[in-house]
This record gives C-alpha cells, structure tokens and sequence, in this order.
C-alpha cells in the first residue's frame, strides 16, 4: 500500500489572492508547510496538487525547488484533482493537507496515519471544524485527513454540486451514515479552541506573529510550544 501525501495548493484565493506564496520569515508559507510535511515518516511520498492555471507556475517551481512532484488538475472542480493526483502517483491510502495551513504538525499526521491502517474505517480526520466538531483532536489549522483513493473515486462518480466538489470531503462529513469514519484524538496538551489556519490577512499576521517569535532556520516549529503559549 502507497500512502501518498497530497498538499493541495493554488494561488487564486477570494479572500486572501496569493496567500500559500506570502512570504513568513522570509519564505513563502506554502515552503514551511512542505518542510513540516517531509518530516512525516508515515508518508510514502508527498506531492503537490495545484491548477492548470498559469497563475499557478509559481507554485510548480517551488515544487521543484522543494524536490516535489506534482500533478496540474482542474481549478474548481478540487475533488477531481485530489482524484487524479492519486491516480497518477498510485496512492492507495491520501493523506490530504490544505496549503494554507502553514502549522500542520506531521507528528499528528504520524498519528493518524497509525490509527487508520489500525481501526480501518473509510476516512479519518485529526483536527477540530465546524462541519465534525471534535473538542479533543487537534485546532483547526494544525491536522489533515486521511482517506482511502478507492473511496475518493466513489465519490468522484456521484453527481455533486460545486460545493462539494471544492470542500473534497464534505460530503462524506455530512454523510455519516454512508461512511465509517474516525476521529483521531490528540493529547491534551495539543488541544486549543483557537484556529491557525489562514483564510483573512489578520490570520496571516497572527501566523506571521508565531513564526517569528518561534521559527529557526533549518528547524520546524513544536505545536506543543504553539499551544502552550496559546492557552497561557
């Protein structure tokens, strides 16, 4: 079995354009991600899923500075690029992380990673959103999911409207019946209510803001230090 990391990135953003390419301490927020990423043991390989837009070359060639492949797929439809990437790199099991979620914690994608091939179910997710709320896992901003390929592309085969196509997996978040999934928690010292994920220029500043006070070359960033400032 192939588990495949797959970040899913693209310039064109409606409340904050060009976001995964401001630059945090000096590097594009999207490079830390995908330093964070590379420190996942459990990931068999991990690429970037970007658009076929030409806006989007900027963000293939970090991906080739990064030593990363990629796959171009459509700009709207994200579900059937998260499909088509899987495809062309045989990733049996994805591990899908959001590009703007620079504070990913590859510990906790370890984590799920581990309990998934454990418990089995359809889909795992380890952080806390208002879709499945779950007080105990991770802050939003700081985990990712875990599916299987073969359960993106039964879903891929159901006729869905737009919203379903851009938030990949909100449908099976709201259709729990259908499928088996697994929240996995975090310790409590990594829980906050709080949400580091960036979607508005005041969550960039304040990600912007935990960078600089935490950041050093060569090195990525402890959740644990995060989250204790935090909740102090």
């Amino acid at each position: 079995m192939k588990i495949l990391g797959i970040i899913q990135a693209r310039t064109g953003s409606t409340r904050l354009p060009n976001k995964v390419m401001m630059k945090i301490t000096g590097k594009p927020m999207l490079e830390h991600l995908i330093n964070r990423m590379q420190r996942a043991k459990s990931l068999d390989e991990l690429i970037i899923a970007t658009t076929r837009m030409k806006e989007d070359d900027v963000i293939v060639d970090l991906a080739h500075r990064c030593g990363l492949r990629y796959y171009r797929g459509p700009s709207k439809d994200v579900l059937k690029r998260i499909v088509l990437a899987a495809k062309q790199y045989n990733g049996d099991l994805v591990v899908r992380i959001t590009g703007d979620n620079p504070l990913t914690d590859p510990i906790g994608i370890d984590r799920m990673v581990k309990k998934h091939l454990q418990k089995n179910p359809d889909y795992s997710i380890n952080f806390n959103e208002p879709t499945l709320p779950c007080p105990k896992c991770l802050p939003d901003g700081t985990g990712a999911e875990t599916i299987y390929a073969s359960v993106l592309e039964k879903i891929n085969k159901i006729r869905l409207n737009a919203g379903y196509r851009e938030h990949v997996t909100l449908y099976i978040k709201e259709h729990p019946e259908m499928f088996n999934i697994l929240h996995v928690i975090a310790p409590s010292k990594l829980r906050s209510n709080t949400s580091f994920t960036v979607d508005t220029i005041e969550d960039f500043n304040f990600l912007d803001g935990i960078y600089n006070k935490f950041y050093k070359e060569g090195e990525i960033i402890k959740l644990e230090d995060v989250i204790s400032l935090i909740n102090k």
